[in-house]
């Protein structure tokens, strides 16, 4: 195995489907937001892995950046705790149900799971969207950093409530 070792560049690359290419100026609607890792250097570095390279890796990461999305995330880490937790709990009644082929309280608990959830979704994304500034002072003091979490705060909520739809069903 071969010690390789790539000096590069590291992205998050904010990608956004769209129908058509925007003109100069032009605004458009887009869907299906990611957000994939990316960079020269770190393509480069994957592509090593994968051919059984053992792979180093430097490069540089913006700081104010990595710092307001990771401070805007514990607020999406508080909202996952809590619709995880109705889930869960949904999923050990529904277990306990199953066993005793009780149907109709199976299809209850799974209704008021997701309808729970469905709320406690629309309360988190309400709140991303019409209090970012006041949310990201609760976890930081630097008006750099809240700056920055408030633009990923207004994007993040409308894909976090489709996202999480979806916690009822597995469990």
């Amino acid at each position: 195995m071969k010690n390789i070792c790539v000096i590069g560049s590291l992205n998050m690359d904010l990608v956004v489907n769209v129908d058509t290419m925007p003109k100069p100026g032009q605004t458009i609607i887009g869907s299906n937001f990611k957000e994939v890792p990316g960079g020269k250097g770190a393509n480069q570095a994957v592509a090593m892995a994968r051919l059984n390279g053992n792979v180093s890796m430097i490069g540089k990461v913006g700081e104010l950046e990595l710092a307001s999305v990771g401070i805007a995330n514990q607020y999406y880490f508080l909202f996952s705790l809590l619709t995880n937790a109705i889930a869960i709990g949904s999923g050990v009644l529904i277990a306990q149900l199953w066993g005793k082929k009780d149907t109709i309280n199976i299809k209850r608990t799974l209704s008021r799971s997701l309808f729970y959830n469905i709320i406690l979704t629309l309360g988190f994304m309400i709140l991303g969207l019409s209090l970012p500034g006041k949310i990201m002072s609760i976890f930081s003091n630097d008006p750099a950093v809240i700056n920055i979490g408030i633009d990923y705060l207004k994007v993040n909520p409308i894909l976090t409530e489709l996202d999480d739809r979806c916690y009822s069903y597995v469990s």
